[in-house]
């Protein structure tokens, strides 16, 4: 009887432990312990030439979703996706609602009905700021921080 009752406590224990890696690995992964990805503040940056200069929160998610695809003045709209994982999962969570992985099967869908074609993809910070200096419709997302000459952060209304 003493060993079955180890064995029970034994068991116990080691479900414990269990749950709490659970709750450590998540708490990991959303930035609880160790600071979150959401403290590295995301901007949103456009050509110094385009003419807007706040966005509503609506706006940006129907650009990003492929169903806003003209700024007013009728300009095509054109997206520069960064790729960098931190920074990418950080504005599609915080700033559209949903995850990147959705947002690209999203655009996938729309490229097979030949709707659209996708955005511009950067896995550089100084490559996608090169794109959106370059390109007077661009938009797009970065960690804060130095903006080189032809580029702005705009607003959220």
């Amino acid at each position: 009887a003493g060993s079955v009752h180890y064995i029970l406590i034994v068991s116990r224990y080691i479900q414990v432990l269990k749950v709490l890696l659970v709750l450590i690995i998540i708490a990991i992964g959303t930035g609880f312990l160790f600071g979150s990805s959401s403290d590295k503040h995301i901007i949103i940056i456009v050509n110094h030439k385009n003419p807007i200069h706040t966005i509503q929160q609506k706006e940006l998610k129907n650009i990003f979703y492929g169903r806003k695809i003209y700024w007013k003045d009728g300009s095509k709209i054109k997206i520069a996706d960064n790729l960098i994982p931190e920074i990418a999962s950080n504005f599609f969570i915080n700033f559209i609602g949903t995850s990147a992985s959705n947002i690209k099967k999203i655009w996938i869908k729309r490229m097979l009905r030949g709707r659209m074609s996708p955005p511009e993809s950067f896995r550089s910070r100084d490559e996608l700021l090169a794109f959106v200096a370059k390109q007077k419709n661009a938009i797009s997302f970065v960690r804060s921080g130095p903006l080189p000459e032809g580029i702005r952060e705009i607003g959220i209304k």
